[in-house]
């Protein structure tokens, strides 16, 4: 976890006590950074550092997740996000009746449909597991299993899956020969939110951390015509190198 901070600010000195004794709490479990954003300028530009103190936490090297500012900073408050975070891990799926309760109770979800339930893709999934993506993320090698999460059963090995029960559709992930923990961490981040998302005080968190590009709309209630070509440029762009957009 990264504490970008500046030395003058009222804020920072006010969280330091809270955090050391955090760290301490984490010993073992999180590694607690202090930054001087004022002197490591070059990396405050990189996480967008726009006032302080501003916490990060990374997992794998490869996702940050941001502590909003309306959340408690406290000891407890903090280690217990942090706990939160990096307790995910990928869970196996090797029943027919498993599989049915996890469908019926999780609404967003990500499957990997692999040879086996150990070895170098198994890893790259569960090291995405742990990262601070909020989804859940199970692995399977039984072809019944996979045919329940709309996985053909006889499609290449390793596949991925995004299951959404809310909105009753899935995404299948074309990693394209690259079944890495960026790229799969990459399409979790992207494909967890709908194309086109309305702003509203319950998704607001989830919206501002989302590592995307973010386009917005400002547009009355029933600009129908407006929202769908929006829409429909949203979902030109989705899964690209491209903003996210609401």
């Amino acid at each position: 976890m990264m504490d970008f901070y500046a030395p003058w600010c009222y804020w920072s000195q006010k969280l330091e006590p809270e955090y050391a004794a955090a760290a301490t709490m984490l010993k073992g479990k999180a590694v607690l950074e202090k930054i001087d954003a004022t002197q490591e300028t070059e990396l405050a530009r990189k996480f967008k550092i726009e006032g302080y103190p501003t916490l990060y936490l990374s997992v794998g090297g490869v996702h940050s997740a941001g502590y909003s500012y309306d959340r408690e900073r406290t000891r407890d408050a903090i280690s217990n996000w942090v706990n939160q975070k990096v307790s995910n891990i990928v869970q196996n799926v090797t029943i027919i009746d498993e599989a049915i309760r996890i469908l019926a109770a999780e609404s967003t979800m990500v499957l990997g449909f692999l040879d086996t339930l150990q070895g170098p893709h198994s890893e790259e999934l569960a090291a995405v597991s742990k990262q601070p993506i909020d989804v859940k993320f199970y692995q399977t090698s039984n072809a019944d299993v996979a045919k329940l999460f709309h996985i053909d059963p006889q499609i290449k090995r390793p596949a991925l899956i995004m299951l959404k029960r809310e909105c009753r559709n899935y995404r299948l992930f074309g990693y394209e020969g690259q079944f890495t923990r960026l790229a799969i961490a990459n399409f979790a981040s992207v494909y967890k939110l709908p194309p086109v998302i309305t702003f509203t005080e319950e998704d607001g968190i989830d919206i501002v951390e989302n590592p995307m590009k973010q386009l917005w709309l400002f547009t009355p209630k029933r600009s129908w015509k407006v929202v769908s070509i929006f829409k429909e440029a949203a979902n030109a762009f989705r899964g690209k190198e491209g903003p996210s957009f609401l």
